[in-house]
């Protein structure tokens, strides 16, 4: 009779041991398993009852086990299940940033795959999402027309300089009708006295010319102080200009500079003319 006693009680003993451990395990969560990083494109958001959701993801870094570079995937909760999910465990709440992604977010996460044949349904953990940088500006040409002086003196040559400059953080593609990519104006008085292309053979050839981001493109030419007619301009004040001659480029490129050809120094002395008989003039 004591013998039977004491095997009853070492076998409620047992079952309370077990019992309690079985309590133990059931009140701290079991730490989520490792997995590998990504980082991906949210394609496709389908939300279930909260805090579960279903991601359509693309890869920006290649994801070994995958069966493509688009993969489905879910936020992995450790411990409850469907809506009953312990989200004072960090781990949840990182898992839970998930439920609130929309589609064209990246994101960085950890990676694993469900069950221990890889297939394409993953989970995700430690969800994080990137900051957007600011969508790249567009292209934009920025004209420089310079003179290497402001004035000069009558018949002095006028060095020209017209820039274009791409200050956008995209390329962008010039197209030319023919062997002309620039055209230069100088007017007197809103008169044009003189134009770069008047007179010129240019070839009829199409051409495009890509202008990256930050390049620029240098045009280097010179003005005799002549008209169109080859005559010499008098002094006076003169409004250079330039611009691109790329299809619809041409208001947006369109700069001026303004110069002052001055007249003779009165106070210097005349050249004397050569005489009939070989010599010189005589100071009168």
């Amino acid at each position: 009779m004591l013998r039977n006693t004491r095997f009853r009680r070492a076998v409620v003993a047992g079952c309370l041991a077990v019992s309690a451990v079985r309590c133990n395990a059931a009140a701290v969560p079991s730490a989520a398993p490792a997995g590998r990083g990504i980082e991906a494109r949210v394609v496709a958001v389908r939300r279930g009852p909260f805090p579960n959701v279903t991601l359509t993801l693309v890869l920006l870094t290649p994801l070994p086990g995958s069966t493509g570079q688009t993969i489905t995937a879910e936020p992995l909760y450790v411990g409850g299940s469907g809506k009953r999910r312990d989200l004072s465990i960090p781990a949840n709440v990182m898992s839970l940033a998930a439920y609130y992604l929309m589609p064209g977010d990246r994101i960085t996460a950890v990676a694993l795959p469900r069950g221990r044949t890889p297939t394409a349904t993953w989970y995700v953990r430690q969800v994080q999402r990137i900051a957007m940088s600011s969508a790249p500006r567009p292209a934009t040409l920025q004209t420089e027309l310079t003179t290497n002086k402001a004035s000069y003196a009558l018949g002095e040559p006028v060095a020209i300089t017209l820039s274009v400059t791409n200050r956008g953080d995209l390329p962008v593609q010039l197209e030319f009708a023919n062997a002309q990519k620039f055209e230069l104006t100088v007017t007197r008085k809103g008169r044009e006295v003189w134009r770069w292309s008047a007179g010129r053979m240019l070839a009829q050839v199409l051409a495009t010319i890509t202008l990256g981001p930050g390049d620029t493109l240098t045009f280097q030419e010179e003005w005799n102080q002549l008209d169109n007619d080859g005559d010499r301009v008098p002094p006076g004040d003169y409004t250079v200009a330039g611009w691109l001659t790329a299809k619809g480029r041409r208001e947006m490129t369109r700069t001026t500079a303004d110069i002052r050809i001055l007249p003779p120094n009165i106070d210097e002395p005349e050249a004397r003319l050569p005489n009939a008989e070989g010599g010189r003039e005589a100071d009168k």
